[in-house]
């Protein structure tokens, strides 16, 4: 169970990315009543296919039976591309342009690494199904792409499953770990926790660790996170209740206090709130 009172009675803080803003009292409540119904949407187009499983269905299937797909969350990955998308931008059967319409914005970058990673067949990111798309990054290294409609939630599959990787290689270089203790620390934590570490992962994978007391909301990432935990001396399961386990740090260095104050300040964070809430909507669908 989540205890961070900031996600909760929160309209002004509620996920505006959604259909249906998230807004809600208690994560039972919000289990109970399924808040989150662009789901339903995808469920009735497979139920009315008429020729077998959708197009959309094969590709995300494509994606799964990659060698690299073992770390991919699948509740995880629905949960944020319908967030980032909708369910109109999944299945639509058109060519998409991704920093435009999808949430994953330079795609033909990234599309490129996972494939290499084993994570989305390498026929997907040659050809003319998928080419430059419209935007260059401002450090001009991340290119959007043209993609079908089609091949997008298996795309945010392997974005789910390379952000698990990114994860697992930030908690080494911050703990010190084996790339094996790492994974075994990530597998270790409760579902919720670890969804919202790999959500933090996917929006945020960089992150200031300069000045963690004063640092920008919008400079944060699972770099700033993980430090914050590191320098407080607490557990990554403490995402789920970091006020309880601020509760218990002595502050007895600069480090220490800058921490206590950075993750104080984090819990009104649209980085942690939506990276909360987006777990708590993949959770719900373990009952599914």
């Amino acid at each position: 169970m989540i205890s961070n009172p900031e996600i909760y009675d929160h309209e002004s803080r509620s996920v505006k990315e959604y259909i249906d803003p998230i807004t809600i009292s208690s994560v039972d409540e919000y289990v109970e009543k399924k808040g989150y119904n662009q789901f339903a949407k995808l469920n009735k187009e497979i139920a009315a296919s008429s020729s077998g499983r959708p197009k959309w269905v094969a590709s995300a299937n494509e994606v799964l039976a990659q060698p690299g797909a073992a770390g991919i969350d699948l509740q995880l990955a629905l949960a944020i591309a319908v967030r980032e998308s909708g369910s109109g931008g999944l299945t639509s059967g058109e060519s998409i342009e991704s920093f435009s319409n999808s949430g994953l914005d330079f795609l033909f970058t990234s599309g490129k690494r996972w494939a290499q990673q084993g994570l989305v067949p390498k026929d997907w990111v040659k050809g003319s199904d998928f080419t430059e798309g419209n935007h260059t990054s401002s450090d001009g290294k991340g290119k959007s792409a043209w993609v079908p409609a089609e091949r997008m939630l298996g795309f945010f599959f392997a974005a789910i499953g390379a952000a698990r990787l990114h994860l697992e290689e930030k908690v080494s270089a911050c703990y010190g770990l084996g790339g094996s203790e790492s994974e075994a620390l990530i597998d270790g934590l409760p579902v919720l926790a670890r969804r919202i570490w790999v959500a933090i992962s996917f929006a945020g994978p960089g992150g200031s660790i300069e000045d963690l007391a004063t640092v920008k909301p919008g400079n944060t990432g699972v770099l700033t996170f993980l430090q914050a935990f590191h320098d407080a001396g607490i557990p990554l399961d403490a995402i789920l209740d970091i006020p309880a386990a601020l509760s218990k740090v002595e502050a007895t260095s600069a480090e220490v206090q800058a921490a206590v104050q950075f993750l104080n300040r984090s819990l009104t964070f649209d980085r942690l709130t939506i990276a909360t809430k987006t777990a708590i909507a993949a959770t719900a669908l373990d009952s599914e």
